[in-house]
C-alpha cells in the first residue's frame, strides 16, 4: 500500500491564516476536501481520507481550542471534513474558498469503472448496485446504464431529511451526496430513469445497524453486533511498514447469531492499532451498506496539548496522559467515527505541552511513550534531515507558507536513528515553511507527530 504517498492537502490550512473567535450567532457550515482528483485507488477510499484527516487534525484541534471554529466532523467515504464557523470568524482570511459551502463541491467522485455492465435491457434483468456508507453523506452507484438519471431521498419514518439528484457517466457509474449523513434506521429511496425519462427501477431500503464491540488485537479477532442471522463481509488492511509501504489485505465473512452477535478471526497476524476494517452488509439485491472502523490507537503531537484516541464509535472512553510525573485522565464519549479528542490543560485551563517520554494510554489502545523526533530543512540541497527511532519508516513532509499542497517522502531511519528526505526534485524554498514528521510505531500502531514552522 502506498500509504501517505499522495499529496497532503490543506494540512496547515487553518494554522497559516488568522481568524477571529467564533461567535454563537450566524454559524455556517463549510467542507474541506481531503482527497484530490486522481487519488491512489489502490488504497481504500475511506482509509486514504482517514490518513489525510489525521494529518489535518492538529490544525483543526488548535483552531477549535482557540474558538476559531465551532466544530469539525470527518466524512471518510465522502473525503472531506465538515466544519462549522461563524461568518465573522472567516471573513477575508482565505479559508472561505477552501471550506466550500456545498458538500458536492468538496466531494471528489469515485473514479469511474470502465468495465461496468451498462445493459438496461431487458428491464426485468436490470440490476444496479448502490452502496450507502453509514455516517457518511455520499453514495456510490454502478451498473446504472450510461446517462441514467437518479433521484434519491433520505428520510426517517416521518419526514424527508435530504435529497440527491445526478446522472450516470458513460460507464454507468455515479457517486454523489446527500446533504446529511446516512444514519442507521434512516430509509433511502432511489428512482432510476433512462435518459429519456422512463422509470427503470426503484431501490429502497433501511440503513442497517451493525458495529464492532470488541477488538482482540493480539489474536486478530473482532466481535460485534448486527441483526440476527445477517451475513457480514470484512476487509482488513494492515500496513507492513516496508520500503514500498505495502499492506496485508484480508477478506473474511461471518453471520450474526440468533442473539445478534458475531465474531470473526482474521488470521494469524496480530492486529496493530490504527488498522483499517471495512464491514459490509447486503440490504437487498441492489443495495449494500458499509461501515468503516479503525482499531484502537493513540496519536499525539509533540509540543502541543493535543492527543487523539481512536476507539469503538460512540463508546465511553478514557485517555490517560502522564506528563512531568503527573497523571491526567480525560474521559468522554467517542464520536460516530470513533474519535475522542483530548486537550491537556492545567487548573487554570492553560495548555500543558506534551514532550518526549510522556506516557499515553487509552481505552482499548496499546500504551506508548512519545518518541523523540527532529527535523531540519536544508534549502541549498533540497533535503530535510533529522532523528527518529532507529530502523523505522516514517513520513516527512513540507509545505511553503501559504501554499495548500504538501510535498511528501516515505523514508527510513538508519541504525543510529538518522534519516534524510530528499526533495531536490521540487526544491525547498529559503522562505518560511511548515514541515511535518509522522512516526507510527510498528509495534503498536500509535503515532507521534512533529509539527514545526520555520521562523520568519
Amino acid at each position: 500500500m502506498k500509504k501517505l504517498s499522495v499529496l497532503l492537502v490543506f494540512c496547515f490550512l487553518l494554522s497559516s491564516i488568522g481568524i477571529s473567535t467564533v461567535s454563537a450567532q450566524d454559524l455556517q457550515t463549510g467542507y474541506i476536501p481531503l482527497l484530490t482528483p486522481g487519488y491512489d485507488t489502490t488504497i481504500p477510499r475511506a482509509e486514504l481520507s482517514h490518513q489525510q484527516f489525521q494529518l489535518l487534525l492538529p490544525e483543526l484541534m488548535e483552531a477549535k481550542q482557540k474558538g476559531e471554529i465551532a466544530s469539525f466532523e470527518p466524512d471518510y467515504f465522502a473525503g472531506f471534513v465538515k466544519v462549522t464557523y461563524s461568518s465573522d470568524s472567516i471573513a477575508g482570511n482565505g479559508i472561505s474558498p477552501l471550506a466550500v459551502g456545498d458538500p458536492q463541491q468538496a466531494f471528489v467522485p469515485v473514479p469511474s469503472n470502465p468495465g461496468s455492465d451498462n445493459s438496461v435491457s431487458p428491464v426485468s434483468t436490470y440490476a444496479p448496485k448502490i452502496t450507502i456508507h453509514l455516517y457518511s453523506s455520499c453514495v456510490d452507484m454502478s451498473v446504472l446504464g450510461a446517462g441514467s438519471h437518479v433521484q434519491g431521498t433520505l428520510k426517517t419514518s416521518s419526514r424527508v431529511i435530504a435529497n440527491l439528484d445526478g446522472f450516470a457517466d458513460s460507464n454507468g457509474n455515479l457517486s454523489t451526496c446527500f446533504a446529511s449523513n446516512v444514519i442507521p434506521g434512516y430509509v433511502v429511496n432511489f428512482k432510476i430513469y433512462t435518459p429519456g425519462g422512463s422509470l427503470l427501477k426503484t431501490v429502497t431500503g433501511t440503513a442497517p445497524r451493525f458495529s464492532i464491540t470488541k477488538f482482540d488485537m493480539p489474536n486478530a479477532v473482532v466481535s460485534g453486533t448486527a441483526a440476527a442471522g445477517k451475513a457480514l463481509d470484512f476487509f482488513w488492511s494492515h500496513p507492513n511498514f516496508d520500503a514500498a509501504n505495502t499492506y496485508l489485505a484480508v477478506s473474511k465473512s461471518a453471520t450474526a447469531s440468533s442473539t445478534g452477535k458475531w465474531s470473526v478471526d482474521l488470521g494469524s497476524q496480530a492486529m496493530r492499532g490504527n488498522d483499517f476494517l471495512a464491514l459490509t452488509q447486503t440490504v437487498n439485491s441492489n443495495l449494500v451498506a458499509e461501515n468503516d472502523f479503525w482499531s484502537p490507537s493513540l496519536s499525539c503531537i509533540l509540543g502541543s496539548n493535543f492527543c487523539i484516541l481512536a476507539a469503538i464509535p460512540n463508546s465511553q472512553v478514557s485517555l490517560i496522559i502522564t506528563h512531568a510525573g503527573v497523571t491526567h485522565t480525560l474521559t468522554g464519549k467517542a464520536d460516530n467515527s470513533g474519535n475522542f479528542y483530548g486537550y491537556l490543560v492545567d487548573g487554570n485551563q492553560e495548555p500543558i505541552f506534551l514532550s518526549v517520554g510522556d506516557s499515553i494510554s487509552g481505552t482499548g489502545a496499546i500504551a506508548f511513550k512519545l518518541v523523540n523526533l527532529t527535523a531540519a530543512p536544508h534549502p541549498s540541497t533540497g533535503i530535510i534531515t533529522g532523528v527518529a527511532p532507529a530502523n523505522n519508516y516514517l513520513a516527512v513532509s513540507f509545505q511553503p507558507l501559504g501554499a495548500a499542497t504538501w510535498n511528501n517522502k516515505w523514508v527510513h531511519s538508519d541504525s543510529a536513528g538518522n534519516y534524510s528526505a530528499n526533495f531536490s526534485s521540487v526544491g525547498i524554498p529559503t522562505g518560511p515553511i511548515n514541515y511535518s514528521v509522522n512516526y507510527i510505531s510498528k509495534a503498536t500502531g500509535d503515532q507521534t507527530f512533529l509539527r514545526y514552522k520555520t521562523d520568519l
